[in-house]
């Protein structure tokens, strides 16, 4: 684990996958939000398990909830 931490929300695809996979490649420990498993598994394999996804619907405060409870 690093000192460095970041939380990416919509990290899926677009800007928010394409940061997640940066700031992992850059040492960061990096939980990148997700809504479901296959985007899980599929940027879990894109980092070579650099990073770890998290469910997360910035939507749905019930999500939020979890997911801060999860990084607790």
């Amino acid at each position: 684990m690093s000192n460095k931490a970041a939380l990416i929300s919509g990290a899926s695809s677009g800007i928010g996958r394409a940061a997640a996979l940066r700031l992992a490649d850059a040492g960061f420990d990096v939980y990148a939000g997700v809504r479901n498993e296959q985007a899980a598994e599929a940027l879990h394999a894109a980092s070579a398990g650099r990073l770890k996804p998290i469910f997360l619907d910035i939507a749905d405060p019930g999500s939020i909830d979890k997911a801060v409870h999860e990084l607790e």
